[in-house]
């Protein structure tokens, strides 16, 4: 299955809630998703590793009504592959998180979910392998302290490298772990252990090349 159509899934999943979308996978109150302003245009853009005041540089997309109104958005987290790494932390580096998923239909001009939300694309650094469940944790955290985020509908979605690093998330972090539903692609995780994520609603894919 093409990266491509495993993300028009994603956003049908997380974002457009359609008629077609199965009741399984609905939330049960969109009140808070209603009360948000439409997003007309918004600004995506770089905060390097150096101005973040995190572990991770990272893209920061911001709907168009986040700067007018004063609810607490959702946000969707994207975590890269192994194509998506730094060397210096510099923000012209940051552009290597725009290859796939959700930052790129954003830069493509494409992004257009039904209910607007921020979509957050941190970057790890080349002497920084793996997603780290306690660094990412440590990330959502800043991310909740930065930006009026709805801490309800934090959503974390991610390819290889990043799917993985969901899994490993979810199993490390425990019940302390803030995610909402998570949707892990190409990634792999431990069938021993997946009991210990039984209450998080996951949407997994994994395809035949991968």
């Amino acid at each position: 299955m093409r990266k491509g159509i495993l993300f028009a899934l994603l956003v049908c999943c997380l974002a457009c809630a359609s008629d077609d979308t199965p009741e399984i996978a609905r939330p049960l109150d969109f009140e808070d998703l209603e009360r948000l302003s439409q997003d007309t245009r918004g600004v995506h853009r770089p905060i390097s590793l150096i101005n973040s005041g995190s572990h991770y540089g990272y893209y920061f997309y911001e709907p168009s009504g986040y700067q007018t109104d004063e609810e607490d958005y959702p946000v969707l987290i994207y975590l890269h592959s192994a194509e998506g790494f730094t060397r210096t932390g510099s923000e012209r580096d940051l552009d290597l998180v725009l290859q796939h998923g959700p930052p790129r239909k954003i830069t493509e001009g494409t992004w257009d979910p039904r209910y607007p939300m921020l979509v957050v694309s941190p970057q790890l650094k080349i002497d920084n392998l793996d997603w780290e469940p306690n660094k990412l944790q440590d990330f959502i955290e800043y991310l909740e302290e930065t930006y009026r985020i709805n801490s309800s509908r934090i959503y974390i979605t991610g390819i290889g490298l990043g799917g993985r690093g969901i899994f490993d998330y979810l199993v490390h972090i425990g019940s302390k772990q803030k995610a909402a539903a998570v949707i892990p692609i190409a990634g792999k995780g431990s069938p021993i252990l997946a009991r210990s994520v039984a209450d998080v609603p996951i949407w997994a894919f994994h395809g035949e090349e991968d």
